[in-house]
């Protein structure tokens, strides 16, 4: 099996699913929603820790290279880059923890960001680790293909949600907004924008301007696309050592695993359809395929990201 069979696997997988929920998302979503499941529950506050943790492993990366440079200017840069990092991590997995579609404990944010910025510890030790038994002389060009690899992704979704606007399975049904309403007949494919829905509703309910803003951000999945990025991360893990490589495969089929736990998860607590969490796999996927395509194109082992078996 080579390496293309894989990344063509990749992509076949997230647009099997898409092709299946444009036909059936409702149904789908009628049929597996279970409200205030411990299971959706204890994925969205800590299903996206992977990615967080790999952020933070990234920050400790370019921590210990800022401090191994002779670089004045990158001796500086590099640190602070990667105390960023850690605190970015932190604070996003510490919203997880404490929102209303986790554990709803937004006053006990003194309690969850201290445990994220343990569990982020964790991954910005691992980097300064990783990158001190480095054997790659060209380690900063894998570093910034994982930046790019995760911030080009989030950064699609943020946009297609504000333009599609879909209205999510639970708000439909009710069950979210205090409304009480049941707008099952207003379900929206993911090719249609539900602008014109949440515009009536905002004028007729302005007091839940903030509710209507998250519940109108179904399509695509941000849970399932941030954690599709682990699998980038972990197949780029051999470019820190290359005693890593025989690791390769079996660590890119777990990210892949991960990644359509989490998207059933959000489809559990009817967060997200069929189709969202596809979507959201699939940028990020088609970012790691691109990414491997451009900057590891006619390499050889030294470079490759997913090895032949």
């Amino acid at each position: 099996m080579t390496k293309k069979i894989h990344l063509v696997g990749l992509i076949i997988i997230p647009v099997v699913f898409l092709i299946i929920g444009s036909f059936l998302d409702l149904q789908i979503a009628q049929g597996i929603y279970f409200k205030d499941n411990y299971f959706g529950i204890i994925m969205s506050a800590f299903g996206e820790y992977p990615i967080y943790f790999s952020i933070s492993l990234i920050g400790g990366s370019f921590f210990y290279l800022g401090l191994t440079n002779k670089n004045i200017a990158l001796k500086i840069c590099f640190p602070i880059l990667g105390i960023i990092a850690l605190a970015i991590a932190t604070y996003f997995q510490g919203e997880h923890i404490i929102s209303r579609n986790a554990f709803d404990i937004e006053h006990m944010w003194y309690v969850s960001y201290p445990i994220s910025l343990i569990l982020c510890s964790l991954g910005f030790v691992a980097g300064l680790f990783l990158t001190k038994k480095s054997d790659n002389p060209h380690l900063l060009k894998t570093l910034i293909i994982l930046c790019v690899g995760i911030l080009v992704p989030v950064i699609i979704v943020f946009i297609l949600k504000d333009v599609m606007l879909r209205p999510r399975f639970r708000f439909l049904i009710g069950d979210v907004g205090g409304l009480g309403l049941n707008l099952v007949d207003d379900f929206k494919n993911w090719w249609e924008s539900g602008k014109d829905l949440e515009n009536s509703l905002r004028s007729q309910y302005p007091n839940i301007k903030d509710t209507l803003s998250e519940e109108f951000a179904s399509f695509p999945s941000g849970h399932t696309n941030s954690t599709a990025c682990i699998v980038i991360v972990l197949a780029y893990l051999s470019q820190f050592n290359s005693k890593l490589d025989k690791y390769q495969i079996p660590l890119f089929y777990i990210g892949l695993m991960w990644t359509i736990i989490m998207g059933f998860s959000r489809m559990t607590v009817g967060a997200h359809f069929l189709s969202d969490v596809a979507m959201g796999a699939l940028i990020s996927f088609i970012t790691f395929v691109c990414l491997d395509l451009i900057f590891y194109k006619n390499k050889k082992k030294e470079v490759e990201v997913i090895t032949n078996d």
